[in-house]
């Protein structure tokens, strides 16, 4: 099974955060979906327990 560590949510999270700078936020939101897409065929895989992006939101900030 992956291992998955909060830190690596808090990096995605900054990313989407950097990326809503300089991109429009139809952009933040379709990379999202991409993975959120990618970490729940993880799951469904049984490659991780839980979806680490479940929790974010393309309007969240990163704190």
């Amino acid at each position: 099974m992956i291992g998955f560590h909060r830190q690596s949510v808090h990096c995605f999270s900054r990313w989407l955060t950097e990326l809503a700078e300089a991109a429009e936020l139809s952009t933040v939101g379709t990379r999202l979906r991409e993975m959120r897409r990618f970490r729940r065929w993880l799951v469904a895989e049984g490659e991780l327990e839980v979806a680490p992006t479940d929790g974010i939101t393309a309007t969240s900030s990163s704190s």
